[in-house]
């Protein structure tokens, strides 16, 4: 407060000797404290009104632009004034707290123009060094790539929330340090890079739910001991791309490379985990979507179950507690399906509790990312050789229409059974033959059970001959089919060339 009253009193001094300076004609009719205040007044106003208040306050005298002699007039005369009386110029500038050159560009705007506010010459113009959308887009596509590798996403946004699930980045990483890695894949391409303030205003404004996880304290010593072992086991296997190298080049960040997704069953009587291999053209939706969807994963468990049963009339799941995947009325119309067509007697069904997304699968997962880290796989052929070399339990499953196909479950199921009011708050089903159309339902495996008819009104027993229609998985559109062999190709083996990305069919 001291410094603002010290400056405050220099400014008061300033302006007092300014005054003094002028001839005290033009002063004679005011006080330095209206002059004073006048000044302060204008401070106070913000650029474009202080400039129009000036507009306001100067008279063009003679409004002929051309002399007697029929030449342009190269110099105006004005007419200055203060509370309605005339004033001199130097007195002008220092009243209205103004420079000879402002003044002066603003008598020229007033002259061509007219009395409007003054705009930059700059204005609406694009500097020569601004991003182009290419540069924001190349950044962008590197952060996902680079959390797609390291990160790990969490199940659902945080409740109360609409947002998209965050991922979260190991907190030994820093925003510096994947910009570094950043610049180091731009170098020896044409991709401009971006500096470090673009960088992570781009990851704030694009992917804000990308995110570096802070250290924690007091955490759940079991949780923390199994998340270890995991190493890194992701669930979500469209994170796995091709070709994919152990020396990987710095472009293939910028390239949506092929997709292959990978869905997990676990057999704990055979310790055997199938891995289900789905091509980016072998799924129900184009260009690698809709195999997160009642259909895949139903399609999949059932032939699961169908060729690796023994026998068995009681039958035990476990599943992660996804409810637009695992948790939802066509999974449990499909196991009421089960046990009304003599497929089983009883079936419990158990998903784990919120915020636990490992389970057995996860650790099959992990062997197979351990070694795919390492090694070179430029075709499925190859990955699948490689999922069956990554454990022992471990085997590949590869889509073909013969061994198992894509069927449409949600509409045969979704005639017969209606939804469960409340699912999200249950984690363990039970159905059984002696009553196909009631689920039991309990919220802790120690909870009462709480039955449940979901049969829908008019609905009758099923067939135990009858199977829902095929579908025929559409395959790649003309784009990706396009973009795969113009910006993917170059980056793989020539002798896998024409089986990852292919010359692009015609329409």
């Amino acid at each position: 407060m001291l410094y603002q009253t010290r400056k405050t009193q220099e400014k008061k001094i300033l302006i007092q000797r300014k005054i003094r300076i002028v001839s005290n004609a033009c002063f004679e009719n005011f006080n330095a404290t209206e002059i004073r205040d006048h000044i302060y007044g204008l401070r106070e106003m913000a650029k474009d009104e202080k400039e129009m208040f000036i507009m306001g306050s100067v008279k063009q005298i003679g409004s002929k632009k051309i002399t007697s002699k029929r030449k342009e007039r190269k110099r105006l005369r004005y007419d200055y004034s203060f509370q309605g009386q005339n004033i001199c110029r130097q007195a002008f500038l220092i009243i209205n707290d103004c420079t000879e050159k402002v003044l002066k560009n603003i008598n020229r705007h007033l002259n061509d123009i007219g009395a409007v506010p003054r705009e930059h010459r700059n204005t609406g113009k694009k500097p020569h060094h601004a991003l182009k959308y290419e540069d924001i887009h190349n950044a962008i596509t590197f952060i996902v790539n680079y959390a797609a590798e390291v990160g790990m996403p969490q199940p659902e946004a945080p409740r109360g929330s609409d947002a998209i699930p965050p991922i979260f980045l190991p907190s030994s990483d820093t925003k510096k340090g994947i910009h570094e890695r950043y610049i180091a894949s731009c170098q020896g391409t044409d991709v401009r890079a971006l500096k470090i303030s673009s960088f992570e205003e781009a990851w704030l404004k694009c992917v804000p739910y990308i995110r570096i996880s802070k250290p924690r304290d007091d955490v759940c010593q079991r949780c923390e001991c199994l998340r270890k072992q995991v190493i890194d086991a992701v669930t979500e296997e469209e994170k796995l791309t091709l070709p994919h190298h152990s020396r990987q080049m710095g472009p293939t960040y910028f390239v949506q490379l092929r997709r292959v997704q990978v869905f997990g069953v676990r057999i704990d009587g055979l310790s055997r985990q199938m891995n289900y291999v789905i091509d980016e053209d072998q799924t129900i939706g184009q260009d690698g979507t809709l195999t997160n969807g009642p259909n895949a994963v139903i399609s999949m468990l059932d032939h699961a179950l169908t060729e690796n049963g023994f026998g068995e009339r009681k039958c035990f799941l476990h599943a992660d507690n996804c409810s637009g995947q695992n948790k939802n009325q066509y999974m449990l119309g499909y196991l009421c399906w089960r046990v009304m067509t003599g497929r089983h007697e009883e079936i419990e069904y158990s998903m784990q509790i919120p915020g636990h997304t490992r389970c057995l699968v996860d650790s099959g997962f992990a062997h197979i990312r351990k070694l795919f880290r390492r090694s070179d796989v430029d075709s499925v052929g190859q990955f699948q050789t490689l999922i069956n070399k990554s454990a022992a339990t471990n085997e590949a499953v590869p889509f073909q229409s013969a061994a198992w196909k894509w069927r449409n479950w949600k509409s045969f199921l979704s005639s017969q059974f209606r939804a469960v009011k409340g699912i999200r708050r249950f984690h363990h089903f039970r159905v059984t033959a002696d009553d196909p159309w009631t689920v039991y339902l309990k919220e802790r495996i120690d909870g009462v059970e709480k039955p449940m008819s979901i049969r829908k009104r008019g609905a009758t027993p099923f067939d135990a001959t009858e199977l829902p229609e095929e579908i025929i998985p559409p395959g790649l559109t003309l784009e990706r089919q396009q973009y795969l062999y113009r910006n993917v190709r170059p980056y793989v083996r020539p002798a896998h060339q024409d089986e990852l990305c292919p010359t692009p069919a015609e329409e």
